[in-house]
């Protein structure tokens, strides 16, 4: 029987400080490998450094290797996606993480897999004006403890094309495809810094045997609680059953943690009704093979309305 060929896109992130790639990254990357979605994302910026651009990449895609082995040896789904986000604003920068990229594959997985290896490589425009505002904002909000502005204003960014990598096509039979693939910088906001990243994933875990969301886990619009128990009912194999005892409800504190760094000045009335807009329970059922069942709560704030009714308040700035 012939061997499935396995595709592995990696996608190359290319563009200033404060230009939105890792926004970007953790929005369509979140380095889950279950459930049909193998994706993952690496972070260079904070990978060990050895003083080798090339040997710190390398690294950085070897300590996803089981993950991805376990991909591919299952052998039920074939495409692996795998974003490369750090600083690299070069020509000579981007064909290093290309050239690490083949030699990763060729070491570390040819000797048991097909493959073929797409690039796109993800360009964001050099707009440095607005990246030096998006930078700045991202130390007001509390994201990063020091601007990048020295590099912003200084650092090199080549403009390229995809005739800059045909010569790959040519020296290596297992390159698929190039891409390149134009990106705008645009303005922050406050909630792309503070209320998107306390944005949840749909449910994509395990529990009780079954899984509870047999998709793509994609980015929710909620903030969620701590979960508890509604009680349900056990069995065994003889027939036996019993009563699972429900749980109080849990505190909505990640809830109260936000609107108290954004509006600590708020009055208990101007909560109780921002939290009734926005606040409600999600609930879901466990089933497992013994016929047991259980009701499982907790609290979700929709964070895009919560953040369009604190700028009606004037609690925070747009």
């Amino acid at each position: 029987m012939a061997q499935k060929d396995y595709k592995f896109t990696f996608h190359i992130l290319v563009g200033l400080p404060g230009s939105g790639k890792t926004y970007f990254a953790e929005s369509n990357f979140p380095n889950q490998h279950w459930n049909h979605l193998e994706k993952f994302h690496i972070d260079l910026d904070n990978c060990k450094k050895t003083g080798n651009f090339k040997t710190d990449i390398f690294n950085a895609l070897n300590d996803k290797k089981y993950a991805m082995q376990e991909i591919y040896c299952r052998g039920h789904y074939n495409n692996v996606d795998i974003c490369l986000d750090g600083l690299i604003t070069t020509i000579e920068q981007i064909k290093s993480v290309m050239d690490v990229c083949l030699y990763y594959m060729k070491t570390c997985a040819a000797s048991y897999l097909n493959y073929k290896v797409k690039f796109v490589i993800h360009k964001w425009n050099d707009d440095r004006e607005t990246c030096m505002l998006n930078d700045i904002k991202r130390v007001k909000d509390g994201v990063r403890e020091h601007t990048s502005t020295i590099s912003i204003e200084n650092i090199p960014f080549d403009k390229f094309d995809i005739n800059d990598f045909k010569t790959y096509f040519d020296n290596n039979e297992n390159i698929s495809d190039i891409i390149v693939k134009p990106h705008t910088v645009k303005k922050i906001t406050t909630y792309d810094t503070i209320f998107y990243p306390l944005v949840s994933e749909d449910r994509n875990e395990y529990s009780g045997g079954r899984c509870r969301n047999e998709n793509k886990p994609q980015k929710t619009k909620y903030m969620y609680s701590e979960s508890w128990s509604g009680g349900g009912t056990w069995g065994n194999c003889w027939g036996d059953t019993g009563e699972i005892s429900g749980d109080d409800p849990n505190d909505f504190k990640e809830f109260d943690e936000l609107l108290e760094r954004l509006c600590p000045n708020i009055t208990f009335l101007q909560y109780k009704k921002i939290y009734h807009e926005c606040v409600d329970i999600e609930t879901t059922y466990e089933h497992d093979y013994y016929g047991g069942s259980e009701t499982i709560h907790r609290w979700r704030c929709d964070m895009e309305k919560l953040y369009k009714l604190l700028i009606e308040k004037n609690f925070i700035k747009e």
